[in-house]
C-alpha cells in the first residue's frame, strides 16, 4: 500500500523511447539550425559557471532553444563561451484527439495508443550539468544563467567551478 501511494504522488520516469527506426518522421524543429557551442572554447576566462539540475526531469528541444536565445540576448556582445551539454534524443509521442462533439465515443479503446511523434526531449538526471558558461563578468554570467533557469522547469542551481 505504501508503494502505491508513492507511485501516485511521485511520477516515476520510465525507460525513454529512443527507437527511431520504427518512426516514420522524427520531428526536428530547430535542432538542425541550433548551435550547441557559442564563442571560442580555447580562450581563457576568469569565471566558469554551471547550471546544475536538482532533480530528474525532461527538457524539450523547444525549451533548450529558448534558453539559448535568451542567454544570447543577456550576454550580448560581451566575450563569452557557453555550451549546452544535453541533446534531446528521446522522442515524445502524442495521440491526436478529435475536437468535435461526441468525440469521446470515437476514442474508446485508445488507452495505450502509440501516437505520432510530436517533439523530442532530453532526460536530465539529478546533479547533471546542463549548461557551461565561461566569461570575465561574474554578475552578467549569473544573470544569464538565472534567465536560463527561469526558461526551464524549476529547481536549478548555479555553481561556480573555476576562478582564475
Amino acid at each position: 500500500m505504501k508503494n502505491d501511494i508513492f507511485k501516485i504522488r511521485h511520477r516515476i520516469i520510465n525507460q525513454p523511447y529512443t527507437r527511431k527506426e520504427y518512426i516514420k518522421r522524427i520531428p526536428q524543429g530547430k535542432l538542425e539550425q541550433m548551435k550547441w557551442t557559442y564563442g571560442n572554447e580555447n580562450e581563457k576566462f576568469h569565471f566558469e559557471l554551471h547550471l546544475v539540475s536538482q532533480n530528474v526531469k525532461y527538457i524539450t528541444a523547444s525549451s533548450l532553444d529558448a534558453v539559448r536565445v535568451a542567454m544570447g540576448h543577456v550576454l550580448g556582445e560581451k566575450k563569452f563561451f557557453f555550451k549546452v551539454l544535453v541533446y534531446p534524443h528521446i522522442v515524445l509521442r502524442e495521440h491526436g484527439l478529435l475536437g468535435v462533439a461526441k468525440a469521446e465515443r470515437l476514442c474508446k479503446g485508445m488507452k495505450r495508443s502509440f501516437g505520432k511523434a510530436s517533439s523530442t526531449c532530453a532526460l536530465v538526471n539529478l546533479g547533471q550539468d546542463v549548461i557551461i558558461l565561461r566569461t570575465d563578468d561574474l554578475n552578467l554570467a549569473r544573470r544569464a544563467l538565472d534567465v536560463a533557469s527561469k526558461k526551464l522547469k524549476p529547481s536549478w542551481k548555479i555553481v561556480q567551478t573555476k576562478s582564475s
